[in-house]
């Protein structure tokens, strides 16, 4: 029954009442149906739909939706049709001015799609990589190696806690953070949202006193001793440099393995025994003691390790290149945006 849904048809604009403050907005190119929740907004023949979607998405109207949307608080904020009708902004006389503007914009989210999809494609290899170079579940031998390592032989089987020494590290709260602190800090949670497996530069600092804390060793792997699920917990960061704080929940390995070959094995092909022995549900934890009985295969050269490691991390220096220009094109259609589309008008 499509009785209580919206018709939409090309070159219509679509906008989200409850989320339009956010710029959630948009030009259906095909014939189709929306929810009701949907508001359906059908351009006179003088205007350009997709001059329209862009201008919708400016900073300076978007604070406006916002100004007319009613509700308690944002979560039920919702721009009816007669607030939005009435909203007054200043328009190009000409359609030719519109339209020149919408193709240059186009034009660059093309080339915006064009590099976000490369940098998703370099994630993708490297993820299919991390598979090869590390062996498989109940494996001992991984499916690709290089030249100088084929007749090598299969990885030794190894525990973790015959490798190395696992400690914790000591709480840095919240509180403890300052923008300008002297100190170099990693805390439990950035490891979600900050890192990947290799840290060269570090986002927090503190004022607090070194006594009291956990000072890293370079080639120090930290591990979450905490967190939401099985499968995040199983993460890993290789701190490439000393003297870094390292905060309570986190479990700090130690070894002579190569740490950054660690880090990556952890995120790859150890994530599920990883989390096979992590306990709890609402808050899922990890011990020192579960990590110590961790069963991996270890390589018999240390250069093997070492060239992994270099391999993985080579492409993440890739990736994190192309994401920087995934970045800078998305400052520069932003700031097009705002040099193409007028000011406040009062």
């Amino acid at each position: 029954d499509l009785s209580n849904y919206k018709n939409v048809y090309p070159n219509d604009i679509v906008y989200n009442s409850m989320r339009m403050w956010q710029g959630a907005s948009g030009v259906s190119q095909w014939q189709g149906i929306v929810s009701p929740a949907y508001t359906v907004i059908t351009p006179i023949s003088t205007q350009k739909p997709f001059f329209w979607a862009y201008y919708f998405k400016h900073t300076e109207n978007i604070e406006k939706f916002s100004r007319y949307s009613q509700g308690v608080t944002s979560d039920t904020w919702s721009l009816k049709f007669p607030a939005f009708s009435s909203i007054k902004i200043p328009v190009p006389t000409k359609a030719d001015e519109q339209q020149k503007i919408a193709h240059c914009l186009s034009s660059l989210d093309e080339v915006i799609g064009l590099q976000a999809k490369k940098v998703q494609a370099l994630k993708q290899h490297k993820k299919g990589l991390m598979q090869q170079l590390f062996p498989a579940e109940g494996e001992t031998t991984p499916r690709l190696r290089f030249p100088e390592f084929r007749e090598a032989g299969a990885w030794e089987v190894r525990r973790l806690g015959e490798i190395g020494k696992i400690s914790k590290g000591k709480g840095i709260s919240k509180s403890d953070i300052k923008p300008n602190g002297a100190l170099p800090c990693i805390r439990y949670g950035e490891l979600y949202t900050h890192y990947g497996e290799v840290i060269r530069d570090v986002v927090s600092f503190t004022d607090a006193n070194p006594g009291n804390l956990v000072l890293s060793e370079e080639n120090d792997v930290i591990i979450p001793a905490s967190g939401e699920t099985k499968e995040d917990i199983a993460t890993a960061s290789c701190v490439s440099v000393k003297g870094v704080a390292l905060g309570g929940d986190l479990n700090i390995f130690y070894s002579p393995m190569n740490g950054m070959f660690l880090a990556y094995y952890i995120r790859g092909n150890l994530k599920f025994e990883i989390s096979k022995v992590a306990q709890g549900n609402s808050v899922v934890h990890l011990y020192t003691t579960q990590l110590e009985k961790l069963k991996l295969a270890v390589p018999p050269y240390p250069k093997e390790q070492q060239k992994i490691a270099h391999c993985l991390s080579s492409l993440d220096e890739v990736i994190g290149l192309e994401s920087d220009k995934l970045d800078a094109l998305k400052n520069l259609k932003k700031g097009l945006m705002q040099q193409l589309f007028p000011q406040e008008v009062a």
